[in-house]
């Protein structure tokens, strides 16, 4: 039997319900005869002698920075140092809510995706809208649920955003509106009032920090009335159709949901496990576009909602160790994500042993 540290998560969803994966982990790790040791990464006088002896250390970090932040730091440590194994990996998880070095990483691996573009200056950004076709795709580095990603239509629109990205930065796209004077008063008031009693902000604040210096742009592919995300985690694939927002061009975040397993084409399914495979995730969803019936990675994120994946009513696996030609073999009955995880911990652990041994 192992030894895993789990650090607990309860993490609230823009659908309004909250998730956690520690949950099931600490379920199954116990129901399995495992140790569990629950700690506390954000104590760092005691969290690396916490792990210490541990085969293996979980935590679903998720999109907030704090949690963000620290996570990737922390799985990069581990990674590198080899302590442990740890999920998500530093490979899963280095690029996790950050579209520029997504970019960087599928162009590096001659991964299909748009078209895109990232400026590190404000000339060079006015050079490509001068000189590109629109509509194009702008987005922040961050941002779930489609909250910053727009659509620019002409010059002029693009230079706006260029200005804000090269000037004081920006943390949306979305253009807020002022609050009414005595609105403003009344909030900074609450605000000086917590601050003077020591009052912490929200602990699952998603407000992200300040973006400027660079700029990403993105080929706009029309007449998709809806995207796929595919889930990988080991060699399963899970996966469903998100449908457009009403009058928008954008999938996620609608809560449109379609789960049957016919419309999702093969090749967007091999597209995926293949490029998780390259990569060496662990898990990783994929947020795929199609153009002239080819499938495109347009995003990627190891992080997703347990509850939506949930409701596949099955997923496709793909046999690692055998050619491309292998039929991909589909696995009727719904599966917890969650249990695919620690299952494929498990194994990871079991043949880390077997080689030391």
């Amino acid at each position: 039997m192992y030894t895993i540290a789990i650090q607990p998560d309860d993490v609230p969803l823009l659908s309004g319900r909250r998730q956690s994966f520690s949950t099931r982990w600490l379920e199954l790790a116990q129901a399995s005869g495992h140790d569990v040791r629950i700690v506390n990464v954000y104590d760092e006088e005691h969290f690396f002698s916490e792990i210490n002896g541990c085969d293996a250390f979980m935590w679903a970090f998720w999109n907030a920075p704090k949690s963000r932040e620290l996570g990737k730091r922390m799985m990069a440590a581990l990674y590198h140092a080899n302590t442990l194994i740890t999920f998500p990996d530093w490979r899963t998880s280095w690029f996790f809510e950050d579209k520029i070095s997504q970019r960087y990483l599928m162009e590096a691996g001659n991964i299909p995706m748009p078209k895109t573009w990232v400026f590190w200056s404000r000339q060079d950004a006015i050079d490509f809208l001068n000189g590109t076709q629109y509509p194009v795709v702008l987005k922040l580095a961050f941002g779930i649920g489609s909250d910053n990603v727009c659509l620019i239509h002409n010059v002029e629109e693009g230079e706006y955003w260029v200005s804000k990205l090269f000037g004081e930065g920006l943390t949306s796209l979305k253009i807020r509106e002022p609050r009414p004077i005595l609105r403003e008063i009344a909030a900074r008031g609450r605000d000086a009032a917590k601050t003077i009693l020591g009052i912490a902000p929200p602990e699952y604040s998603l407000e992200p920090d300040i973006q400027r210096g660079r700029i990403l742009f993105q080929e706009f592919i029309p007449d998709n009335t809806h995207d796929l995300r595919i889930l990988v985690i080991g060699n399963r694939a899970f996966g469903f159709r998100r449908m457009n927002r009403p009058g928008d061009f954008r999938a996620s975040g609608s809560g449109l949901i379609d789960w049957n397993p016919q419309e999702i084409d093969e090749a967007s399914i091999r597209l995926a496990l293949s490029t998780a495979k390259k990569l060496g995730q662990q898990v990783i969803t994929f947020d795929i576009l199609d153009r002239n019936h080819k499938p495109y990675i347009v995003e990627m994120s190891y992080y997703f909602e347990t509850p939506t994946a949930y409701q596949c009513p099955g997923h496709w696996v793909l046999d690692d160790h055998v050619a491309e030609a292998q039929q991909l073999q589909w696995i009727e009955g719904k599966m917890k994500a969650e249990d695919a995880v620690f299952i494929d911990l498990i194994n990871e652990i079991k043949m880390k042993k077997s080689a030391h041994a």
